[in-house]
């Protein structure tokens, strides 16, 4: 949060529309031991089809689409696009 220089309000709603999306996953690490660190009890995790969104906007970008801006609502749409 502090990294990304965003505010608490901000940050909870791009997570949460990340993960209705399953792009990243929410791990629970309150009773793990893969806690890294001691001000939260999560941790996210990107998913293959989160991996796949950022490798289709690097090529994107690559192919020189940079101001190309496509809703993944759009994306989601069509049924073998990722």
């Amino acid at each position: 949060m502090y990294n990304a220089n965003i505010s608490w309000k901000p940050l909870m709603q791009v997570l949460n529309s990340m993960i209705s999306q399953d792009l990243i996953m929410e791990i629970d690490v309150s009773s793990e031991g893969r806690k890294r660190d001691k001000r939260t009890n999560r941790l996210y995790e990107i998913t293959m089809k989160g991996e796949r969104v950022i490798r289709y906007f690097k090529e994107a970008k690559d192919l020189g689409l940079v101001e190309a801006i496509i809703p993944l609502e759009t994306i989601e749409n069509r049924s073998n696009f990722f």
